[in-house]
């Protein structure tokens, strides 16, 4: 911690920007220990407002890549090696990638193209476009319908779902190897997030079912985010854990999750057992296509070592 400055605010008042420099004061100084009764108004100026934006990126920055901000409630038991270790996140898909929700997300749309007499979609189609936000799937489903009947149908599909989601017999079920493969990276000082084309309720249902609360430091859903594969989702996943974009690694099912992480310049994985073919991950720009999570962080290794080599190639 830097050495105590001579500002006139007392310490207590000031401890919460400890790692900001105070600048000298240009009033006098004055053998008085009283406060002047009105302090100089803060952001006084533009200049003013972008430094105190930069400082608080820095100390954004520094939180996360302490220690003590990459805990959570629920890996305190596993906290990193050590706080100088170098920070990366691993962000994954939901549908197709970490829970198997294929059977409930062609059911729910199957009843939504019924409640509008649209008729019967085929599985494989709809299976076609899990990943993308709703109204993006709806719209690439029907190309011929207009933006109020995609809209039309992505309500009633919500409404088809949760009152799927009440029903006792409704399960997304985890894949294989999920909760261990997020234990390990978790114990290797790995950060996680989230980036799917779910909205945050039916994130946070998905999370609770399965005792995941409080594991994703970082959760980007349709709600407040354009369709894969506009990278916006990993950009600000980025921004909430003040990493750079080669510090994040997509791991994800669909072709979309790949293009996404392409337009990003992030790490791409693909995982087989998911919604799009091993050719089509390959192609969108998936660096390894994995059949099972269980060398799950040795594959994320390489891929970030080959990501930050790339980047200092390109910065010379």
């Amino acid at each position: 911690m830097p050495a105590p400055c001579a500002c006139p605010i007392p310490a207590p008042a000031r401890c919460w920007r400890w790692w900001l420099p105070c600048r000298p004061t240009s009033r006098p100084a004055s053998t008085s220990s009283a406060l002047p009764k009105a302090a100089p108004a803060r952001h006084s100026s533009p200049s003013k407002t972008i430094k105190l934006r930069h400082h608080s990126a820095a100390f954004r920055r520094l939180v996360v890549g302490s220690r003590w901000g990459r805990i959570t409630p629920r890996n305190l038991r596993s906290a990193p090696r050590s706080p100088m270790s170098h920070l990366r996140l691993a962000v994954f898909d939901v549908d197709g990638t970490l829970v198997d929700s294929q059977h409930n997300i062609v059911s729910a749309m199957t009843e939504a193209w019924s409640n509008l007499n649209l008729g019967i979609p085929r599985p494989e189609q709809v299976r076609r476009i899990i990943g993308l936000s709703l109204v993006d799937a709806c719209a690439v489903l029907l190309p011929w319908a207009t933006p109020a009947v995609h809209r039309a149908v992505a309500d009633s599909y919500k409404e088809a779902f949760r009152a799927m989601r009440l029903l006792p017999d409704t399960m997304e079920p985890l894949f294989p190897g999920v909760k261990e493969a997020l234990d390990r990276l978790e114990s290797q000082g790995w950060l996680l997030g989230l980036a799917t084309g779910k909205s945050r309720r039916g994130v946070d249902s998905m999370l609770e079912a399965h005792d995941l609360e409080g594991r994703f430091v970082t959760i980007q859903t349709a709600d407040d985010n354009p369709s894969k594969p506009n990278p916006a989702m990993l950009r600000r996943a980025a921004a909430d854990c003040g990493l750079d974009l080669h510090e994040i690694v997509m791991i994800g099912d669909t072709a979309y999750d790949m293009a996404m992480a392409a337009a990003a310049r992030s790490a791409a994985v693909g995982v087989s057992w998911g919604y799009h073919s091993l050719d089509e991950l390959r192609r969108a720009g998936a660096q390894v296509v994995l059949d099972t999570f269980e060398n799950l962080t040795e594959v994320l290794d390489k891929v970030t070592g080959d990501m930050a080599h790339h980047q200092a190639g390109d910065g010379e």
